[in-house]
This record gives structure tokens, sequence and C-alpha cells, in this order.
């Protein structure tokens, strides 16, 4: 027994000596984890800056940067963004350099090649050469303050620590990575819906094509009326996958996993000073992006003491600027425009030497170029690019010959910095002005003045064409087709104070006729319906309409677009005997007519409309894809309701989906498919609730990588309203509504602005997520940070 007690008692010291050493390295841990804390109060002497640069935090971490030169400001914003967001704009522009497995190691080889393709670290280094002095020495000045606020955490970045690597410096040619990181996010950079549309038109006759990938829908919404108004299609009756399937393979379509897809877009709007008390018009904008824990977006509010500039609005990490806001003279806001920026060209190569390509003057040998990827890890990857005249080659397609890519984003002209120049305009017009020389990714801009004027446009560059049809893959060998250059300020697009007082756009086809033409990618555009429901809203507005009017707007989940599906699969449900499908009756009846949390009805009647989409337009893909592997219906058109809805009302037994035997089968065949959860038991009919399926789960990009992080860093998985794409009120899992804007120029005191996720990615931060539960619910948060919390002063070295 002695024997024993000793054993246990030295067992016991052991395990004493353990816990204690856990509790040192768990302690050690925890304040290192501290160390990393922004600065709140206090001062800090510095080289750097010119003199006295306040910056003052509301309860929420809204920042005020106060400084008597942009160039301190620039200095300040960079510091900041530094304490509270580094990881985030590290990620900005390793992503676009195609740099990640330098951070993460080799596991990111695939996604760096997807991007190092591009060679924008190249491209970035010779933008910065080209951007005026006096803007890029602001590019420098942010650089330099974001060096001077990482140098002064106490520690590096938590997320350092759990890579095991050392943050690397910023530069001003990383600012320039980081637009190019939203350029990447916004468009189509290897013009893949050209490419399947193009597979699709000639496999398909021309009057199937039409059918399918429609020009014009029952759901166009555009700021100027069509010439021709749209007339309800014709089913085809040759043609049809039924007709062309020779055998009798199922390939497996890709449009089985579309159901959650967020299309990176963004709905905005604006009313003109004459419906508003004040005589100033009122901008809206919530820019849809997927969203993670920080926010894309951080709250910022620049004072230059000198001139007067007071700007507000949203910055995106990595930059200087203010991208959607009020300079107190002009608000502006944006939302993806997707608009023709690429285009595919055939190669045509020659026939004694498969290294040279037929141009306009004779056969050339293509530009051979080695990227090597290195990885943390030490190991490293080479990357074969092969430049044209036009642009890069794509590897890996399905096509009979070689393609490239001519695409905006390769220009040097795509990125610049004009977005500076937005501070110190006083008017619309000034803004139209500079729109065409704007370097970002192309944008719908709606602009609002203190004088009440409102406008749309592009902010962006939007090429120009020599005449020919770039809607399909051609050969620009003879020198007929290729690009001219840029539009300019006479031939840019713009409605400029239409007579309602009224402007909007979602994604959708904004433009007809001759503008039109210029945007291109004519049957390119998401549904008009999110932008029909957002102007039937504004309609309803009586005067005087107010920041709220438009602000309650964002939250509309009515299913507007859904409503007819909903008396669709009541009357096959009417018509079926099928006492397992009778059961969803009354969930149905009882919808709500609304994407709202608690509504069982509208799963029901959502998923049953995508699973009849698949049983009846997968043959589309399948039966194209036994030609081109990459033919893929659903990435050739956003508008397949359109059609889709035709052969419902018809019904043509060509169309009709396999072993169905007539439609009412079909019906309760996709029924049956959409529901199986329900109908096999494994999710009981109450709890199949719209909310369930929109949980968000907005979380850091390494939670799910280190176990136990999600629980101190990931937003609470709350059930959200709002679809992915067919109303005003626009979410999913992952993604949605990244800000909430509404603001008045020369009434920003009245304005509202919340963003979720918080300011901060600094999980011990006394404002960490906060603001999230007000985005989450629809509660206004002012527009202008509030009564200061916490104050920090940088100021110059003393002598």
């Amino acid at each position: 027994m002695k024997k024993n007690r000793g054993i246990l008692g030295l067992a016991s010291k052991g395990l004493l000596g353990l816990l204690a050493l856990l509790t040192i390295a768990v302690a050690l841990i925890y304040f290192e984890f501290r160390a990393s804390l922004p600065r709140l109060e206090g001062q800090l002497n510095l080289g750097g800056v010119s003199g006295i640069v306040s910056l003052e935090r509301d309860k929420n971490g809204s920042l005020t940067v106060t400084a008597d030169t942009r160039a301190d400001l620039a200095f300040g914003t960079g510091f900041v963004h530094a304490q509270e967001r580094f990881f985030q704009m590290d990620l900005y522009r390793r992503v676009a350099a195609g740099e990640l497995s330098e951070l993460v190691g080799s596991a990111a080889f695939g996604e760096d090649e997807k991007y190092r393709f591009h060679r924008f670290r190249t491209r970035a280094g010779k933008v910065i050469k080209r951007i005026p002095k006096g803007r890029l020495e602001l590019l420098k000045k942010y650089a330099a303050g974001v060096n001077a606020g990482l140098a002064d955490l106490g520690s590096k970045p938590f997320e350092y620590w759990l890579l095991d690597v050392e943050p690397k410096a910023w530069s001003a040619e990383d600012t320039i990575l980081v637009t190019y990181a939203m350029m990447l996010d916004l468009q189509d950079e290897r013009a893949k819906g050209e490419l399947k549309r193009s597979l699709l038109q000639s496999f398909y006759p021309q009057p199937v094509y039409d059918f399918l990938v429609p020009l014009q829908t029952e759901w166009d919404s555009t700021l100027t009326a069509d010439a021709t108004p749209w007339v309800k299609p014709t089913v085809p009756t040759i043609g049809t996958p039924k007709d062309l399937h020779k055998t009798k393979e199922k390939l497996v379509s890709s449009i089985l996993s579309h159901k959650d897809k967020l299309e990176t877009g963004s709905s905005n709007w604006a009313v003109s000073g004459g419906l508003t008390s004040s005589g100033s018009a009122i901008i809206s904008n919530d820019m849809h992006l997927d969203i993670s824990v920080p926010a894309t977006w951080f709250r910022l509010r620049l004072k230059q003491t000198s001139n007067g500039l007071d700007l507000a609005g949203v910055s995106l990490p990595g930059t200087p600027l203010v991208i959607a806001g009020s300079n107190g003279d002009v608000a502006w806001g944006f939302t993806n425009n997707r608009l023709d920026t690429g285009d595919l060209v055939k190669l045509e190569i020659n026939p004694t030497n498969n290294e040279e390509y037929l141009t306009p003057n004779g056969y050339k040998g293509f530009e051979n170029i080695t990227e090597t990827i290195k990885a943390s890890d030490g190991t490293s990857r080479d990357l074969l690019i092969k430049e044209t005249i036009w642009g890069p080659v794509l590897e890996g397609l399905s096509y009979d010959k070689p393609l490239v890519i001519k695409w905006t984003g390769h220009s040097l002209d795509a990125i610049n910095v004009k977005l500076f120049d937005l501070e110190s305009i006083t008017t619309v017009a000034d803004a139209l002005k500079i729109a065409p020389e704007i370097g970002i990714s192309p944008q719908n801009a709606l602009l609002a003045d203190k004088e009440g004027n409102i406008a749309w446009t592009v902010f962006g560059r939007i090429p120009t064409r020599k005449s020919g049809d770039y809607g399909k893959i051609n050969s620009w060998a003879d020198g007929r087709l290729g690009w001219l250059g840029w539009t300019t300020t006479d031939t840019h697009p713009r409605v400029v104070n239409p007579a309602d007082g009224r402007l909007w756009t979602a994604n959708n086809r904004t433009a007809s006729g001759t503008d039109l033409k210029t945007l291109g990618n004519e049957r390119g555009f998401v549904s008009g319906a999110r932008a029909q429901q957002i102007k039937s809203n504004m309609d309803a507005l009586s005067k005087p309409i107010s920041e709220t009017d438009l602000f309650n707007i964002m939250f509309d989940n009515r299913a507007v677009f859904l409503q007819r599906w909903q008396t669709h699969i009541l009357t096959v449900l009417g018509n079926s005997s099928a006492a397992d499908l009778k059961a969803f009756t009354n969930s149905i009846e009882n919808w709500g007519a609304a994407a709202d949390p608690s509504s069982v009805g509208y799963r029901l009647v959502r998923n049953y409309r995508y699973r009849l989409y698949e049983d009846v337009m997968a043959p589309v893909t399948d039966v194209c894809r036994q030609t081109y592997a990459d033919c893929d219906y659903e990435g050739a058109s956003l508008n397949w309701e359109t059609p889709l809805w035709q052969i419902l009302e018809t019904q043509p037994e060509k169309w009709l989906p396999e072993n169905s035997g007539n439609w009412q089968i079909a019906f309760e065949n996709a029924a049956r498919r959409a529901w199986k959860d329900v109908l096999s038991g494994k999710t009981e009919l109450v709890d199949y609730t719209w909310g369930e399926h929109t949980r968000a789960q907005f979380n850091h990009p390494l939670s799910g990588a280190v176990p136990g992080l999600g629980q101190l860093t990931d937003m609470p998985h709350t059930p959200q309203a709002g679809e992915h794409e067919y109303m005003p009120k626009v979410a999913t899992r992952s993604g949605g509504q990244s800000e909430h804007m509404v603001v008045s120029p020369g009434h920003e005191e009245d304005g509202i602005l919340n963003i979720p996720s918080g300011q901060s990615g600094h999980p011990l931060a006394p404002y960490y997520g906060a603001g999230h539960n007000a985005w989450l619910t629809g509660t206004p948060t002012p527009f202008l940070p509030q009564e200061t919390r916490w104050k920090f002063t940088l100021a110059p070295e003393k002598n």
C-alpha cells in the first residue's frame, strides 16, 4: 500500500507539474494573442507623418482619421488597416498574385496556378509606373502606414502563428494586387460564359439556341425601354435534346450543383431631389459578396483639416480609398455590371510548326513564360504560360482549336487609382466626365448629388470593337475582328435625371439599343426579377421619400418571382391522387409568400422549381456534352426561367423528362425528388424551414482547419431571411449583402450603414463582431461614426 501510495504521489506530482506547464503554455499563448491587439489609445511618435494624425473609434470600432494632409490620411488609414485586418489584406494580394502557397503550403498550388496565369504581380509592377506622381505618393504613404501598423503590434497577427510563417511587408504594388483580387471576384476572367454559349450555339439549331438563351425575358427591368417589346417565346419542335440524343449514356449535368450559388453582384437604387424633403438626392446600395470574418468592408471617415475634405463610407483593406460613400456633395455606390470584358479568340496554328499561330501580319511564335510558384514548405512548381498578341492561351478546354482570352483585366489601362478623383467632385456631372477613365472592375455606378441630380453610368473601362459578332468564338487572324480601344465620355453609356426621378440596378440588363451594344454580353445578364421588384417598391413610395424608405427595400423578401410556382405546384397536388404528396398541400398553401426563416412552404416551392428545372433542362447539357465536354447550360444562361416556364405552360411531348409517361407524372416525380428528405423521414416537415436552409455560416478563413478556432472567431450560425438572387433581400449561407448603405449627400448624419462581422479581425478586440446583429436584423446603424470611445494619435518623431 505504501508503495502504491508512493507511486500515486509521484504520479500526482507529475500531473501537477504537467498541469503547471500547460497553464504556463496557455498563458503564454494568451498573452501572445493579446499582444497583437490594435492600439486604441495613447500616442505614437514615428517617422512617416508630417503632422498629427488622429485615429478615433466609436463603440463599434468605426474609424475616423483626421489629419492636415491627404498623405497623412493615407498613412493613418494604412496603420489601422494593418492592425485590424492585415491577414485579410495579405490573402487578397496573394490570391491575385497566385502566391497563396507561400502562406499556406503546397496544397494551394492548384489555386495559385489558376491565378498566376494572369501574371498580376508583373502587371501590377507595370501599372505602378504609370500612376501620376502625386497619386503614387499616396499609395506609398498608405504602404508605409501599413508597415508601421504591423511593426507596432506587440506580436504578429494570430493567423501567422497558426501557419508558422512571418508576415510580409506591404508595398504600393500590393494595393494594385488587391484591386485585381476584386476584379477576379467580379469578372468572368476566362470568358467561361461566352465559351458555354458558343458551344450551345454550335450544337443546337439557331431557333433552339435563341429559345434556350433568350435576349429578352418577361422579367427585364431596363432603365431605357427596348425598341421591340418582349414576346412570349414559342417552344421549338425540332432540334430538341430528344431529337439529338444519339446514345443511352446519361451524363452528369453540372446544373445539379447550382442551388445555392450566389451570383456575385449587388443592388442599388436612387431617387432625385424632387422626391425628397431636403431637395438632395438619396442613394441606397447593398453589394453582394461572399461574407467571411472579418467582413469585406471597413467603415471609414476621412477628414482633412486643410481643405475641408470630409469623406465617409466603406473602404477596402489593402487600399487607401473610400470605395462607396459620400464626400458631402456627391454620393456613389456600385453593382456588378456583367458587360462583355472578354473575348475568346480561336487560334490558327501553323501546320508546319505548332509553335506558331496566324496573325494579321502572318505567322508569329508564342512567347513562352515560366512562372515559378513557391510554397512555404520549400517545394515549388513551374507554370508555363503561352502568350499571344491577344492574350494568354487557355489550357484544358474541349474545343477543336486552341483558344486565347482577350480580357480587359490584362490591359494596363484596366487598373488605376482614379477613384481618388471622386473625393473632390461636387456634382454628378463631374463624376460622369471621369467615369470612362476609372480603372476598376467595370461596375454599374449610381450617383446622387446635393443639388438633387441622379445618374447611372459604368465606372471602368469598356472596350470598343471592330464590327462583328463577338458573342461566339471566332478567329481574329484575318484582322477583321479585334479591339479598337475604350469608350470615351461621348460614347460611354449613361442615364441622367430620368423623368420619374428613379434609378435602379441589380446585375440585370440595364441598357437597351446603342448602350446595350456598347456593353455587349446581351445574353449574359442575370434575371431582372430582383430589379423589377426593387422598381416596384420604389414606385409604391409616397413623397417625400426618406433614407428609411429606401433602407427598408433592402429587406423585401416577398416571393414575387415564385408566386406562379406556388400556384403551379398546388395545381399539381390538386390533380394528384398520391397521399404522400398531398400531405404537403397545407404547408404550400400557407407558405407566407416570402423567403422567411420560419416558412416550410417557401422551401418546398423553391426546391421543387430547381428539381423540375434539372429534370427538364439537364438533357440540354447532357446531349451537348457528348460533343463538347465543357458544354453547360447553367453556365450559358442565367435566364432559364423563361424557356422553362413556357415548356411548363405548353407541356410539349418532346420536352417531357425521361421515364415520366406524362407531364403530371413528371411534376410528381420532381416533387418527390425535391422533398426526399421529408418523404424519407430524414427531416420532419415542421423542421423543413427556409431558415435551416439559409442558416448563416460566416467564418474565419482558418476556422475550418484549426479545431476550436471557430468558437472564438466565427459569427453565430443564424437562420436568415432572403434568397440567393430573385428578391431584394439577398442571402445565402456564406454570402449576401456585404453592407447596407443609404446616404444623401449633405445629410450624412441621417444616413445608414451596416456591415456584417464587425470592424476588427482580432477576436479579443472590444468591438469584435459589433454591428453584426444590426446587420442580421436590419436595424439601422448611423452612416457616420458616432461618439468617440477610443482615441489614438500618430505624431512626427521628436527631434
